[in-house]
């Protein structure tokens, strides 16, 4: 097992949700990148997500969007979050690390080379939100290969014999989107979301980490006992944006980090 898959399987063995948190990788620098990601491990934090940033998503909202524009602007790329991802690794920071990537940065440069450098690196799989199971098996040959995670999506228009499709293929865990959409923040949960999510516990075996829309302690109260984990990005990305200084932005986030660490246990 790599780390994400041990972390999981210490999760679901302890009874304890997870706490995912998406990075822009390169916003607002590669050195911020690697500071957040040391603050976010050290107050509740138990999986990382970076963002390779991409010049044209589908999945991102705006907060995400304006966050990898202002990254390629920096001149981040797949090449600089490994390095960073590196140095991490050699100073004992051991929280998984998963990317989220678009397909085409990873395949551009070759599938192989370029999975081969992420295991390199010290990365422990990929979320691909523009790789679809029935098209991808060499993409999952290749991940199995270098002992890498690849986490397939859900959504609410995810008919159930697809979910249990998805739930086979995917490892570690299932990354439930909340809603058909795009990330970002929102203030609740309605009625077809919970609906939502006891059809996915009904047909996913695996650990469910539910994701977009997640803001703050309010919304982990409201649907923790459907789910596994939460993974949190939008709001995440607006502390960063909004923080006056460095070490201001790393106050707010370690507190925002416990608030929901707390609000899950």
């Amino acid at each position: 097992m790599n780390r994400l898959e041990a972390k999981t399987a210490e999760l679901v063995k302890s009874r304890k949700k997870a706490l995912v948190f998406f990075v822009t990788g390169g916003y607002p620098d590669i050195s911020a990148t690697k500071t957040i990601i040391k603050t976010l491990a050290s107050s509740g934090a138990d999986i990382i997500e970076v963002g390779v940033p991409f010049s044209d998503p589908i999945a991102d909202g705006p907060t995400i969007q304006l966050s990898s524009d202002k990254a390629l602007k920096n001149g981040a790329d797949l090449s600089k979050i490994l390095r960073m991802v590196s140095e991490l690794r050699k100073e004992r920071i051991d929280i998984p690390i998963v990317l989220m990537s678009y397909l085409n940065p990873l395949a551009a440069p070759g599938l192989k080379p370029t999975l081969a450098r992420c295991r390199a690196a010290g990365v422990d799989g990929f979320i691909v939100p523009d790789s679809i199971p029935e098209g991808t098996g060499e993409f999952r040959k290749i991940c199995a290969e270098n002992g890498l995670s690849l986490i397939r999506l859900v959504s609410p228009n995810t008919p159930e014999k697809r979910l249990k499709l998805i739930d086979s293929l995917s490892s570690a865990f299932v990354y439930v989107v909340s809603l058909t959409g795009v990330t970002g923040k929102r203030r609740q949960f309605g009625p077809a979301t919970i609906k939502f999510l006891l059809k996915v516990r009904a047909n996913i075996r695996k650990p469910k980490f539910l994701g977009f829309g997640i803001s703050g302690p309010e919304q982990v109260l409201s649907v923790k006992k459907y789910v596994d984990g939460v993974i949190v990005g939008s709001a995440l990305i607006d502390i960063i944006s909004a923080a006056k200084n460095r070490n201001a932005m790393l106050e707010k986030i370690s507190s925002f980090s416990k608030q929901l660490r707390k609000a899950l246990d």
